[in-house]
């Protein structure tokens, strides 16, 4: 079944992008602090 092995790419990068996306937030957040 492609359809799921695709869908689960997806969802794995969209985790990865959210947890980049978090861990940037975190640390200009504590930049400017």
């Amino acid at each position: 079944m492609p359809e799921t092995e695709t869908m689960s790419d997806i969802l794995w990068l969209g985790l990865i992008a959210l947890l980049f996306a978090a861990t940037l937030g975190y640390a200009r957040l504590c930049d400017g602090a």
